[in-house]
């Protein structure tokens, strides 16, 4: 095919185009890519190219969901972020008082007309920080999921480029389009360029960067809703944390929230006193190592055709090894409440019936 050829097939994908039919638009591209291939493969291997990413971008737009033409980077012309459609979010287990901040954003959003007419504005930003895996990213899909409205994912990390003048351009591309779609932006590993500015090995172009991102989150919409989130909260320029409406710091999980994620992922397929042991004697401290752990115990149970239950036992004898004499008792303690024998309790803690029968202990 002759490049003065192309103008038949450029009509067509504008009449696609204009009618909205991707499905059609992608089948004549790789049409076109065929023809092409033998007199043009540089351009037959671009429209290709262009249609792999079509087909993973929006996959759910052929099921209803409304279309968000996503940035891509100008030479790969990979996306720039992913959109995320939360369906039904389980809620995340957090402190009462983190709850109660993540609550207070929903409901300012819902009731931000309420809030114009009062002379006020709802909280824009927000910055998430804690360790991996205590509920950041969980809490901000829960909350798009609050709000009937896709995530927009930018993993800063994946965008910074050796090229900084590069990474400008992509980061004002994603944060364009964000402030223009109604949706949530999710800039995760967020440390990844709000760096402390004094770092001796920071150069000047990644200076003027933070300065114009930290200007951006000042400027942001307030019909917009910007959640930031890192790992490394030590790692940001104090200025930074002063830019956001509002902060929250996620601690650790502790052994009542881990019960409870245990207990969800259980899902009554086991005791869910078990929750309570499982909390205690293993050294999960996320949500996705506790959910891991279930899942594994699950499985090992269909594997070797043993009950359920059967399969936390062995993993609890896995795990009392480990633990101090202290730690045996209170899991000793645990274990009488679901109902187990001195000498069974005797055979998964490791501790003599004798020492059992002195602890404060109804059997």
């Amino acid at each position: 095919m002759e490049d003065s050829d192309l103008r038949p097939h450029f009509i067509q994908l504008l009449r696609f185009a204009v009618v909205g039919d991707k499905r059609g638009a992608t089948n004549f591209a790789r049409k076109t890519a065929r023809a092409l291939r033998m007199s043009n493969s540089d351009f037959a291997s671009e429209i290709s190219d262009v249609i792999e990413t079509l087909k993973t971008s929006e996959a759910r737009a052929f099921r209803g969901t409304p279309k968000h033409i996503v940035p891509v980077d100008s030479e790969s012309r990979h996306e720039l972020l992913r959109v995320e459609y939360p369906g039904k979010q389980p809620k995340p287990f957090l402190p009462s008082n983190i709850e109660r901040e993540i609550l207070q954003i929903v409901h300012e959003r819902q009731k931000i007309d309420q809030l114009h007419e009062a002379g006020l504005t709802p909280a824009k930003t927000l910055l998430l920080s804690g360790a991996p895996g205590v509920g950041k990213t969980m809490s901000a899909r829960w909350l798009a999921q609050q709000l009937n409205k896709p995530l927009f994912v930018l993993d800063l990390a994946s965008v910074m480029s050796s090229f900084l003048g590069k990474t400008g351009t992509n980061l004002k591309q994603v944060l364009d389009f964000a402030k223009r779609e109604d949706g949530i932006l999710l800039l995760d590993e967020f440390d990844a360029i709000a760096k402390k500015r004094d770092d001796e090995g920071e150069i000047g172009e990644l200076k003027r960067l933070v300065t114009v991102l930290l200007q951006e989150i000042d400027l942001w919409p307030e019909n917009q809703l910007l959640i930031a989130a890192t790992n490394h909260s030590e790692l940001l320029d104090p200025a930074v944390w002063r830019r956001f409406d509002v902060a929250i710091l996620f601690p650790h999980l502790d052994r009542n929230i881990m019960a409870h994620v245990i207990e969800r992922e259980i899902n009554n397929r086991a005791d869910v006193s078990w929750a309570n042991v499982l909390a205690y004697i293993t050294d999960c401290n996320s949500y996705d190592e506790a959910a891991s752990l279930v899942r594994r115990t699950l499985r090992n149970a269909i594997v070797n055709d043993i009950d359920t239950d059967s399969a936390f036992r062995l993993l609890t004898q896995e795990y009392q090894a480990n633990l101090t004499s202290e730690k045996k008792k209170i899991l000793a303690s645990n274990l009488s409440k679901l109902g187990y024998s001195q000498r069974k309790t005797s055979e998964l803690t490791g501790l003599a019936r004798e020492t059992l029968r002195k602890l404060d202990i109804t059997w």
